[in-house]
């Protein structure tokens, strides 16, 4: 069942199956063929970042042992459509902030999010290339605050950015 669709998440859940051990949720845009598939915990998921006006099918398969895994076969598919967002409907923001700046030995990433998401963070030199993953893991909701070590870093202009379900974020950081 689809339930809490909006024109970027949606709500997945199915029914619990008796031996089950976990499930493999897999979907995708309607007519492509590339799968993203997830490994939920419970019989339920909620699924973020989606694009609105979408049309997605979508699948779910038992576990039913760990070891060799034992998996059923893919549920038939199933249908949901995305909501088409309103021109003064607003997508939740990510607060993000980088300090102190300038920098000397450490430097402190401070974010917010809405929803939860998944994040990755990494550190960039002036010519683009990445020089360090800050943070790459499912986060929760609410706030949230990371110190990373900066004393090897040549002085000079690093970008920070930050991705999540929700967009992409990018600080200038000075190191002296």
């Amino acid at each position: 069942m689809s339930t809490n669709i909006t024109s970027t998440s949606v709500k997945l859940k199915w029914d619990a199956v008796p031996g089950a051990v976990k499930y493999n949720l897999r979907y995708k845009v309607a007519n492509t063929n590339t799968w993203t598939t997830l490994n939920p915990v419970g019989h339920s998921k909620t699924i973020n970042g989606l694009s609105a006006n979408t049309a997605y099918k979508w699948q779910v398969r038992t576990v039913c042992q760990v070891g060799p895994d034992i998996k059923s076969d893919w549920s038939p598919k199933q249908d949901f459509t995305t909501l088409l967002r309103l021109a003064e409907e607003t997508l939740p923001q990510v607060s993000f902030e980088l300090y102190p700046n300038p920098a000397e030995d450490h430097a402190t990433i401070q974010f917010t999010l809405p929803q939860s998401s998944h994040v990755y963070i990494s550190v960039y030199d002036a010519s683009g290339k990445e020089i360090e993953t800050v943070l790459n893991d499912d986060v929760e909701q609410g706030n949230h605050s990371l110190q990373f070590n900066i004393k090897d870093f040549p002085e000079g202009i690093y970008f920070v950015k930050m991705i999540s379900d929700l967009g992409i974020e990018t600080q200038k950081l000075m190191v002296q």
